[in-house]
């Protein structure tokens, strides 16, 4: 009996503390070749420690800063 006490309590202080957790909103942006970005197939993607995303695609290695696209591109 103890235990399904502790059991309901542990879950209605969970549910109370994380409640404010589901009524924040998420906000997605999409970027395409219009923003910057050298492709639209992403390879792969990693954030670095200074909080840039790097995104690699076919066309090149693409260095996001949150605003604008940097693209590097290898050379012959």
């Amino acid at each position: 009996m103890k235990y399904r006490f502790y059991s309901t309590l542990s879950v209605l202080v969970l549910m109370i503390l994380y409640a404010p957790v589901y009524g924040q909103e998420l906000n997605f942006f999409h970027y395409g070749l219009t923003d910057g970005i050298s492709q639209q197939t992403i390879r792969c993607i990693e954030k670095d420690s200074r909080g840039f995303i790097w995104i690699g695609t076919q066309d090149g290695l693409n260095k996001f800063d949150g605003h604008s696209f940097k693209v590097f591109r290898h050379s012959d």
